[in-house]
C-alpha cells in the first residue's frame, strides 16, 4: 500500500483528497497545524522546520501532496506578511526536509490560477506574489538538487466542502434565504468569464499527474466550464428553493485592476496543459454545493 501525505487535509481541496486517494487504495495520512490530532492526522506546523521533519520521519510518505497554505486574496492584503511566511517559507521548509530526509519522494505542489510573475511593475495582491514564489521554489529545487516535484495549476474549483470560494459564497447565502424568505447574490457588472472546476475532479487528475507527470514541470489543468459570475449565479437561482435576486455592482479601481492582469502567470508560456474530461457538469457541482450546504447550515 502506498502512503500518501496531503498537507492542509482538512480545508476544501483537502478533503476532497483524502476522500478520493483512500478510495484508490492509498494510505493518507494528512497534517494540520494546531489542535488535537486524530487518527491518520500529524501535527505540524510548515514554519517551523524542526517539525516538518518530524512529520515526515513519521509518515514516511512515497507521495505528497501539498495544499497547506494562506489562500485568501483579501486578507493578503491585511497580513502579507503570514501569507509570505506560510506559503514561500513553509514550502521551503518542506522541500528541504524532503531533500535532506526522504529525497525519492514525489511531491505535488498546487499552485493558483491568481499567480502572476514577480517582475510585473503592478503584481494582482500579496496572495498571488506568494503563489508565485511558490511554483518558483519548486522548480528551482527541482533543477539546483532534482528533486521529483511537479506543479498543477487549477482553475476555480467548486463542489461540495467547506469552501470560502464565490460558489460557496452564492450557496450559503442561498441556502440562509431559503429559510428566510429570499436571497440576494451581488455580482460585478464587468467580470470577465471564468473556468470553473469541480473538486473531485481536479482530486481525479491530482493522482494521474502525480503518477504520470514530469518532474520539474509546471501542469495547467484543461477542462472545466467556462461562464461568468452572472452564469454561475443564475444556476443557483434556478436550483434555489425560494426566490433570489441578482445584483450588478459596479466593479471599484482594486478589483479593476486584478481584472487587468488576470490571466498573467509566472511560467505561463511554459506550463503544459493536462487535459482532463470531467465527471461533473457545472449545474451538477452547483447541485451538490447546495446540497452540502442545506446539511451544514
Amino acid at each position: 500500500m502506498k502512503t500518501i501525505l496531503i498537507t492542509g487535509g482538512n480545508g476544501f481541496t483537502g478533503t476532497a483528497a483524502c476522500s478520493h486517494f483512500r478510495k484508490q487504495g492509498y494510505q493518507v495520512i494528512t497534517t494540520k497545524r494546531s489542535g488535537k490530532a486524530l487518527a491518520d492526522e500529524l501535527l505540524c506546523d510548515l514554519t517551523k522546520k524542526e517539525e516538518v521533519d518530524q512529520t515526515l520521519k513519521k509518515a514516511n510518505p512515497d507521495y505528497i501532496l501539498h495544499l497547506a497554505g494562506k489562500n485568501h486574496a483579501g486578507d493578503s492584503w491585511v497580513d502579507p506578511e503570514i501569507f509570505m511566511k506560510v506559503n514561500v517559507e513553509g514550502t521551503l521548509h518542506l522541500l528541504e526536509s524532503v531533500r535532506r530526509i526522504c529525497p525519492k519522494v514525489r511531491i505535488l505542489i498546487i499552485g493558483s490560477a491568481l499567480e502572476i510573475c514577480p517582475a510585473l511593475d503592478k503584481p494582482n495582491h500579496p496572495y498571488g506574489y506568494s503563489k508565485a514564489m511558490q511554483t518558483s521554489l519548486a522548480i528551482a529545487w527541482h533543477h539546483f538538487y532534482q528533486m521529483n516535484v511537479l506543479v498543477v495549476k487549477a482553475p476555480n474549483l467548486i463542489g461540495p466542502g467547506p469552501s470560502t470560494g464565490v460558489s460557496a459564497l452564492f450557496a450559503q447565502k442561498v441556502v440562509k434565504g431559503e429559510k428566510e424568505g429570499g436571497a440576494i447574490l451581488e455580482i460585478n457588472t464587468a467580470s470577465s468569464p471564468k473556468t470553473f472546476l469541480d473538486v473531485r475532479d481536479a482530486v481525479k487528475a491530482y493522482e494521474k499527474i502525480l503518477d504520470k507527470g514530469k518532474a520539474g514541470v509546471v501542469y495547467e489543468l484543461a477542462g472545466g466550464s467556462l461562464c461568468t459570475l452572472e452564469e454561475l449565479a443564475n444556476h443557483y437561482k434556478e436550483l434555489a428553493e425560494g426566490p433570489v435576486i441578482i445584483r450588478m455592482r459596479m466593479m471599484g479601481e482594486e478589483e479593476s485592476m486584478e481584472k487587468r492582469i488576470e490571466g498573467i502567470q509566472l511560467f505561463g508560456r511554459y506550463a503544459e496543459k493536462w487535459r482532463i474530461v470531467p465527471c461533473y457538469s457545472l449545474q451538477g457541482s452547483v447541485k451538490d454545493t447546495l446540497d452540502y450546504f442545506r446539511v451544514k447550515c
